[in-house]
C-alpha cells in the first residue's frame, strides 16, 4: 500500500492553549511530505521503520518533560524521545520558543527546522558541545533547504 498523509505513521498532537495560532503549525500533510523527502536522503534509513508523533507544546509543557527525563526544569526548543517497543519517535516542539527564535524564514519554517533537528537527534546526532551544535545546525539548515522551499 502506498503511503499517504492519511495512512502515514505520523501523528500530530497540539497541546497548545487557544492563544497560539494554527498558522504557525505545519499540517500533517506537510510534515508527511517533509518526512518522505528526508527519508530519501543518505543516512536517514533508521527512521524508515519508526512511527513519529510530533507534539506541539509551550514552555511549561517542555519544562515538565525536561524535568521528568533530564532532571532539569529548563525551556528548550525541541526534545526527541525514542522508544523501541513499539518503534516510536516522539518529537516535542516548543512553539513559544520557535516564535522567539524564528529567523527571517518565519515561524512555520522554524518549526519544520526544529522537526528536522529532532530527527537528527533520533539519528544519533548530539549538540552537547559548540562544534557538535554548529555541525547539527548547519546540517539541519541544509536539509531544510533541500526539502522545503524557504524562499532563499
Amino acid at each position: 500500500m502506498k503511503r499517504t498523509a492519511s495512512n502515514s505513521p505520523i501523528a500530530l498532537l497540539n497541546t497548545l492553549p487557544d492563544r497560539f495560532f494554527a498558522a504557525d503549525l505545519p499540517s500533517k500533510q506537510l510534515v508527511f511530505l517533509v518526512t518522505q523527502k528526508i527519508k530519501r536522503l543518505d543516512g536517514f534509513s533508521k527512521i524508515r521503520t519508526k512511527k513519529i508523533l510530533v507534539v506541539f507544546c509551550d514552555d511549561p509543557h517542555i519544562r515538565r518533560v525536561k524535568r521528568l527525563f533530564w532532571g532539569k526544569a529548563v525551556t528548550t526548543d525541541v526534545v526527541s524521545l525514542s522508544y523501541d517497543d513499539p518503534p516510536l519517535v516522539e518529537i516535542l516542539i516548543n512553539v513559544q520558543q520557535a516564535r522567539r527564535q524564528a529567523p527571517s524564514w518565519g515561524v512555520l519554517n522554524e518549526v519544520l527546522f526544529l522537526y528536522i533537528h529532532g530527527l537528527l537527534h533520533v539519528m544519533g546526532y548530539d549538540d552537547d558541545t559548540l562544534p557538535k551544535r554548529r555541525k547539527m545546525l548547519n546540517l539541519g539548515r541544509s536539509i531544510l533547504e533541500k526539502v522545503v522551499d524557504i524562499g532563499r
